[in-house]
């Protein structure tokens, strides 16, 4: 099973930043530049870290030269997705 999630990123950030905007839209800020493909190569091991998979079960689909971006995850071997949720997390502090 895949999971196909659009990406908004920032590169050349001053701190990282993985945020999910909703079920399949995340904010991604990164250090690296957009050269070289050293940001979306950044994002890649954000996502996978997020999405609790390997570097490997993560690729991008659209938008290589873009912001805006759609990565495809592949969670088969993920017995759940357990994703960091701001508006879940935020509401459970009050």
């Amino acid at each position: 099973m895949s999971k196909t999630v659009r990406v908004k990123v920032t590169p050349g950030a001053k701190k990282e930043l993985v945020e999910k905007v909703s079920d399949d839209m995340f904010r991604v800020a990164v250090r690296e530049e957009a050269e070289r493909n050293q940001a979306n190569i950044r994002v890649q091991e954000l996502l996978a870290r997020q999405f609790a998979v390997s570097v490997q079960n993560v690729r991008i689909v659209a938008g290589h030269h873009s912001r805006t971006k759609r990565f495809e995850i592949n969670v088969e071997s993920v017995p759940s997705l357990r994703v960091y949720d701001k508006h879940k997390h935020q509401s459970d502090q009050h």
